[in-house]
């Protein structure tokens, strides 16, 4: 199966792109080979159908497999976030109570180490 190339939930799908490769030992031959490749996260409806002539279902299954992995996808995505939010506010809460303390320039250090990492996660 081609590659398929990661793809934003605002980018539409690519259409197959027949390519011709010529080389001498194919025209020496009279042949001439061709491919396509597409990207996306599902197979193009004729492939869709030839997996289906093989085994019957599949493309159901291929589907089910999609969404499944879109699911667990936007949950690690989630979870991910959340972590690394309670991450940044317990570094700022840490940071904020040492600010009355005798060390302010840690405290300084621990509160910009936060706003610097929220501000990557965040463009991320």
């Amino acid at each position: 199966m081609p590659r398929r190339k990661p793809r934003g939930p605002l980018q539409k799908r690519q259409p197959a792109r027949p390519r011709v490769v010529h080389d001498e030992e194919s025209e020496q031959q009279g042949q001439i080979v061709v491919s396509s490749e597409y990207t996306g996260p599902l197979p193009l409806p004729d492939h869709f159908r030839q997996y289906n002539d093989v085994v019957p279902g599949a493309g159901d299954r291929i589907l089910k497999m999609a969404e499944t992995e879109g699911t667990q996808r936007r949950l690690r995505a989630l979870i991910e976030t959340l972590v690394y939010s309670a991450a940044v506010g317990a570094a700022l809460w840490f940071g904020i109570s040492r600010l009355g303390s005798d060390d302010p320039l840690t405290a300084a250090v621990v509160i910009a180490g936060a706003l610097i990492a929220a501000a990557v996660h965040r463009r991320q």
